[in-house]
């Protein structure tokens, strides 16, 4: 699925320029400006995929590590197209429970010869500690009971107003980067591959 303008709004991303003007500060992770992020169109035509948001999130958590790491054993055949395959064989369409992401985040990891290691939150604090420390976040945000995204923290940016923004990849575009308000967040994943 591609992204429409009413999507974006709906899960709350907002474009750099949407953001106050005023004084802030940004953290990000190292590695962050890695562009060529996954997306769900990208994969649409890949094993049947639909609704494959999760599956998305799982893939630019591994190339996010790969790109880290500078370790092609994180990409099944060193491809795009053959990792995210095998990530959606164990992960599948969605809704997608973090469960199953998790697993499926694992079990890849551990066949690469990596471990996966994952801690869950539900607040705006805990994906700044996940930044803080060195992870990627995965975030699941809510539009409804059963309409859910993935998206993955790459950063945070807060301003001396007091407001707060996670700074993601929306899984919709390979090259640009959103905001969430730190209200939107439901749930933060601590994603780390050892």
């Amino acid at each position: 699925m591609v992204s429409s303008l009413a999507d974006e709004k709906k899960y709350g991303f907002l474009s750099e320029s949407q953001l106050p003007k005023s004084n802030h500060y940004e953290i990000a992770l190292p590695k962050s400006e890695l562009r060529n992020w996954g997306t769900t169109g990208e994969f649409e035509s890949i094993r049947n995929a639909k609704n494959h948001c999760a599956a998305t999130a799982a893939f630019n958590t591994a190339y996010y590590y790969k790109g880290l790491y500078q370790n092609s054993r994180l990409f099944v055949n060193n491809s795009r197209k053959d990792s995210f395959e095998a990530l959606h064989k164990s992960i599948g369409n969605g809704p997608v429970l973090f469960y199953k992401l998790k697993r499926g985040l694992s079990l890849y990891a551990l066949q690469a010869g990596f471990a996966f290691a994952s801690k869950p939150g539900s607040s705006y604090a805990h994906a700044k500690a996940c930044i803080d420390n060195g992870c990627m976040g995965i975030l699941l945000l809510t539009a409804g009971l059963a309409d859910w995204h993935y998206a993955n923290a790459l950063g945070y940016r807060e301003y001396e107003s007091g407001e707060r923004y996670l700074k993601t990849i929306d899984n919709w575009h390979s090259s640009q980067t959103f905001y969430i308000e730190s209200k939107k967040v439901i749930r933060c994943y601590m994603a780390l591959i050892t």
